[in-house]
């Protein structure tokens, strides 16, 4: 989970984290897939990517439009366009029930198979 959280951020951020980081994922992925019980699981990653998607849903929870705030230091008043979080919300819904599905058909055909 937390895996697929990493890898939306990394792709999120247009790779502002840098290469480094980018590797390590590309690194601990690989790793994992090439594990044979930690396969059955990937289908976490989508359910992880979501947490990142499901945040930014939160912080944009006063849109959308225009939202004024009081700055309570200088009593200036701040003002800023907040996005529709509706697109953000379905978005993190959707990767969550992807994610459950692949999951359940994984484990229904490890059953069958095994």
């Amino acid at each position: 989970m937390l895996l697929g959280a990493f890898w939306f951020v990394e792709v999120a951020s247009r790779g502002s984290f840098g290469w480094s980081a980018l590797v390590i994922v590309v690194m601990v992925t690989g790793s994992l897939l090439a594990y044979r019980p930690a396969r059955r699981e990937a289908a976490g990653a989508l359910v992880g990517a979501a947490l990142p998607v499901f945040l930014q849903a939160y912080l944009l929870r006063e849109g959308p439009g225009i939202v004024c705030s009081r700055v309570w230091l200088d009593d200036k008043e701040n003002c800023r366009y907040m996005a529709n979080p509706l697109p953000w919300m379905l978005a993190g819904i959707l990767l969550v029930i992807v994610g459950v599905a692949v999951q359940r058909r994984v484990r229904a055909n490890n059953r069958t198979a095994g």
